[in-house]
């Protein structure tokens, strides 16, 4: 779980909170690095499920059914964020090849949608100096660097991430994108940037 890692480095001792936290398996690992994480998911279902995780995995998840693109909660500190929205999951081909089944042009672009107003909302309401931690598990520019260009006219700026074991990637290849045939994993692209 790379992003885990990612997101946590540099802010060991600050709030961690997963913005997209269905299934929970990021805010998970991040509680388990920092010892505890809030996750907000907008599906009810979906968070007694994360929170039925936690309790097998003996962790603390803050589970709050929400929809990020309205928090419930005001951030005051700086705070470690993870935005993991919903994608059109192209970086799964390899091993889930059904997925060019279903996708299409238009259905890109509504996630691409979802993508920017998540991770805009997440820039805006993070107190100065947060870090924000951007995954999605696709290759297309539209949901990856393109979503990170919107983040950057609301006032964040790439940040230099570790690990980095991807092939870099816009903007400024601060940016990492794994890629299957080269990394053996599925594809994904993360972009960890600072609030101005």
């Amino acid at each position: 779980m790379l992003v885990g890692h990612v997101a946590y480095a540099g802010s060991s001792s600050w709030l961690h909170m997963d913005l997209t936290a269905g299934p929970g398996n990021k805010a998970s690992h991040l509680a388990q690095l920092a010892g505890s994480c809030i996750g907000l998911e907008v599906e009810p279902r979906r968070a007694l499920d994360i929170k039925k995780l936690a309790r097998r995995l003996r962790i603390l998840v803050d589970v709050v059914a929400s929809d990020s693109k309205s928090p419930p909660l005001r951030l005051r500190e700086p705070s470690s964020l993870i935005v993991d929205p919903p994608c059109s999951n192209l970086g799964r081909l390899s091993y889930d090849p059904e997925v060019k089944l279903w996708i299409t042009r238009r259905r890109i672009e509504e996630l691409t949608r979802l993508q920017r107003g998540l991770l805009r909302t997440a820039v805006e309401e993070a107190p100065r100096g947060s870090l924000i931690t951007y995954s999605a598990c696709t290759f297309t520019k539209l949901e990856c660097e393109g979503v990170v260009e919107e983040a950057l006219k609301a006032g964040a700026q790439p940040v230099q991430q570790e690990p980095f074991i991807g092939l870099p990637a816009p903007p400024r290849g601060l940016a990492q994108r794994m890629l299957p045939h080269v990394h053996d994993t599925a594809g994904f692209y993360i972009a960890k940037l600072v609030k101005e």
